[in-house]
């Protein structure tokens, strides 16, 4: 990320502040054009891959009302991945075992 993208998401996040009780529809505009332009400063190849993961997010996220609960679950989700981060440092042939382990062939559904 260059100085020009680093004071772009600096000024972003300094509109933020406190705009989500005073108008969270411009608040989330303003969110997801920071998520979208940091992504874009990403490798390309890692791009698709950290669009998935915000997609999956945001779907888990947009299910709760309530901004306390919102960032609860923002926190337990941080926590559960460092988690499964420092899993993986510390004995990644195990993780990648269990992974193999668990995975499971695709069902293909009929649909005619």
């Amino acid at each position: 990320m260059n100085q020009t993208d680093t004071n772009q998401i600096e000024q972003m996040l300094q509109q933020l502040d406190g705009l989500f009780e005073k108008d969270p529809n411009r608040f989330e505009t303003l969110r997801k054009n920071i998520i979208d332009t940091t992504i874009s400063c990403y490798p390309e190849k890692f791009q698709q891959r950290a669009k998935g993961i915000q997609f999956t997010l945001d779907a888990e996220l947009d299910r709760i009302k309530n901004p306390l609960a919102r960032m609860n679950r923002m926190v337990e989700i941080f926590w559960q991945k460092v988690d499964e981060f420092q899993a993986v440092v510390n004995d990644p042939f195990s993780v990648s075992a269990d992974r193999k382990e668990k995975k499971q062939p695709a069902k293909v559904i009929q649909l005619f």
